[in-house]
């Protein structure tokens, strides 16, 4: 009796468990995740013809379709090396050489013995160095033209005008147009027999001979 009470239950517990994956919220808990292997293998198998895509797309003058494109051939290890430089040539055209320094890098990590990518890769840094060094001459001759034109005013300045002293620390340089501009300066000459009686405190004539008082 205790055997087939026993069996009851166990065959209870078995029938609840196979019923419980019919169910579409609690089947999935159930099931075992595919191998990470497997996944990488289907990922791999969505990549073909991305390569020659971004290649295409590349030629066409759609650099950031061929981005997209040579990003999803980087996911096959098939494909890696040649999408790690399409990508290295497709960020030199939009102007970012830092990225494209790194995905030639890449290429050259994935297939050292390809020549290719190590020519590229000298190319570009070639072109960024010359770039630079052309920079930091435009620099130089600009910085040098703006310091040999401050003399040249100053003295075209000094000729046309005059230095006026305003203070004891400031100076004010007048131009040939400030000079003519000036109003002029009339000078007048008093009279040398001027009325005695309009200068102040001056004697009459009818005061001479002038007495002093002295005290004897």
């Amino acid at each position: 009796m205790k055997r087939l009470v026993k069996f009851t239950c166990v065959a209870a517990c078995a029938a609840m468990l196979g019923g419980c994956q019919s169910f579409p919220l609690t089947g999935w808990m159930f099931k075992g995740k595919r191998p990470a292997a497997e996944q990488r293998t289907e990922l791999a198998g969505n990549t073909a013809g991305a390569l020659e895509e971004g290649r295409a797309q590349l030629r066409d003058g759609k650099v950031s379709a061929a981005v997209a494109s040579f990003r999803i051939a980087l996911l096959d290890p098939a494909t890696r090396a040649e999408a790690s430089n399409g990508l290295g040539v497709a960020y030199a055209r939009l102007g970012r050489p830092d990225l494209a320094e790194r995905y030639f890098q890449g290429a050259i990590m994935a297939e050292p013995a390809n020549t290719k990518y190590v020519a590229n890769l000298l190319r570009l840094q070639q072109q960024v160095m010359l770039a630079t060094r052309a920079n930091a001459f435009e620099a130089a001759a600009l910085a040098h033209t703006v310091n040999a034109a401050e003399p040249r005013r100053e003295r075209e300045a000094l000729a046309g005008g005059r230095v006026v002293r305003v203070s004891r620390g400031e100076v004010v340089v007048q131009s040939r147009g400030d000079l003519g501009n000036a109003p002029a300066i009339a000078v007048a000459y008093r009279d040398a027999t001027a009325d005695p009686a309009a200068v102040p405190g001056a004697p009459s004539e009818g005061s001479y001979p002038v007495r002093i008082a002295l005290p004897e």
